[in-house]
This record gives structure tokens, C-alpha cells and sequence, in this order.
């Protein structure tokens, strides 16, 4: 009798559950949609996932125009290559706010120098217009959980004509019109 009325209390919750689940997957297929576009410098595809307020926060706070224009620039010298997404979490904050956080692993390639980065990534989504798009996105680089060593210390320079830019825990580097990758360092 208990099971039968445990079951009973639990049954007007089931389609509650999987409509959560449908939603959490369609936030995880609009991430992988995000990092698509990304990789493949789409902007085109990657301005219509952005929300015209769009903040990335990483080593530095962009704008979306900021972040669309990174990635034309970065394209025109380097590669990404896919990312993965590992163990999303989805929460909903209301029905119409969603926030994915996860571990990912990118992997740009800058001339004949590939770099690889382990990130823990959070993203906002906001349902607009009957579409999901993205608010904010944050990037931390961390230690590799397979390769715990730490981080040689990064030579900072004064060379105004060195402009860095953090993807992940890589460090995309111009001097004059050479972009090149350096590993993971630690700032002193």
C-alpha cells in the first residue's frame, strides 16, 4: 500500500520532470551550438546565439561586438579545434532563465604551435522572442585534472606591441602581425 501511494504522489510529477529534462537538453544543444560557431569563426551564426547586452568574462570583460570581433581576428590566424563539453550541469532559474555550467577542453592551434586547456565554463541563456540566447559567458582555466603540475610563471613584458589574449587557460599572443600560442602560465 505504501509503494502504491509513494507511486501516486509521484505520478503528476513525472511529465513535469521530463519536460525539464527536454529543456536542459535543448540549453546543452545551444552551447554545443555556441562553441560551433566558434570554432568554425561564424560569427554570422555566433551573433544570432548572442544577445545584444552579451558580457564574456574571462581574463577580460567583452561586449558582444568585442567577442565577435576576437573571433574574426583570431580565424584569420589560428584554429580551434572542437571543444568539448564534459559533465553540463543545467539549472532553470525560471522559465525563462537557464544557467549550464560545465568542464571543457579546447585545443587552438596558432601557425605550427597547438595548445591545450582544461576550463571550467558557465553560461547564461535567456528565452527571447521564442528563441534561447545567450547573456553571459565565463571562462576560468584551471590545472588539468590529468596532468596536475603546476604552471610555469608567465614572463610578463612591457612590449606595447604585444597584445595577449586568454582563450581557456591558452594564451593567444600578437607581436606586430604574428599570433602565436603559449602554454598555460601562472601570473606572479
Amino acid at each position: 500500500m505504501r509503494r502504491l501511494l509513494i507511486a501516486f504522489l509521484l505520478l503528476p510529477t513525472s511529465p513535469l520532470l521530463a519536460q525539464t529534462a527536454d529543456r536542459s537538453d535543448m540549453i546543452i544543444v545551444k552551447e554545443n551550438a555556441f562553441w560551433a560557431a566558434y570554432v568554425e569563426g561564424n560569427t554570422s551564426d555566433l551573433s544570432k546565439l548572442l544577445l545584444p547586452g552579451f558580457v564574456n568574462v574571462e581574463e577580460q570583460i567583452q561586449n558582444r561586438e568585442q567577442v565577435l570581433e576576437f573571433v574574426k581576428e583570431f580565424h584569420s590566424h589560428c584554429t580551434l579545434a572542437p571543444v568539448k563539453i564534459l559533465d553540463p550541469s543545467v539549472s532553470f532559474l525560471g522559465p525563462e532563465v537557464a544557467t549550464i555550467v560545465y568542464h571543457s577542453v579546447e585545443a587552438p592551434t596558432c601557425g605550427t604551435q597547438t595548445a591545450s586547456g582544461e576550463t571550467n565554463v558557465s553560461s547564461v541563456w535567456l528565452h527571447r522572442d521564442g528563441r534561447w540566447q545567450m547573456h553571459l559567458h565565463t571562462e576560468h582555466g584551471i590545472h588539468s585534472r590529468r596532468n596536475p603540475e603546476p604552471r610555469k610563471p608567465c614572463q610578463a613584458g612591457l612590449n606595447p606591441k604585444i597584445e595577449t589574449r586568454k582563450l581557456g587557460t591558452i594564451f593567444i599572443k600578437r607581436e606586430g602581425a604574428q599570433i602565436v600560442c603559449e602554454e598555460p602560465c601562472l601570473f606572479q
